[in-house]
């Protein structure tokens, strides 16, 4: 399959094959046209001037949320959802198609 953005906005949603939280990545199941599919979703580290490009001393950080989840004397700790400009909230999506039962046995969860 010619990966390309087009294909990969046909993407039907089947299931999570595997969750991998210490490695920022998850596997998923879905068809794009009738073809079992598999993404893999991987978060990206983020260049050191994509979070300059934040504008941290301007007061205009482009944040569109705080959620804190952890506040004591000195410290917290908080949820933020960056604004769609931003270039840190980039991932990148591997395509597997047509994907195989033995693939999609493969990226399970063991």
């Amino acid at each position: 399959m010619v990966a390309d953005s087009f294909k990969l906005r046909k993407f039907k949603f089947t299931r999570v094959l595997d969750n991998l939280p210490d490695d920022c990545k998850m596997h998923i199941l879905g068809k794009i046209d009738e073809i079992d599919t598999i993404l893999i979703l991987k978060k990206i580290a983020w260049a050191s001037p994509a979070v300059v490009d934040l504008n941290w001393g301007s007061g205009q950080v482009d944040l569109k949320r705080f959620e804190t989840y952890f506040n004591n004397n000195e410290f917290y700790k908080v949820w933020a959802i960056l604004g769609e400009k931003s270039s840190l909230n980039k991932f990148q999506i591997d395509a597997i198609s047509p994907a195989s039962e033995k693939l999609i046995n493969k990226y399970s969860a063991q």
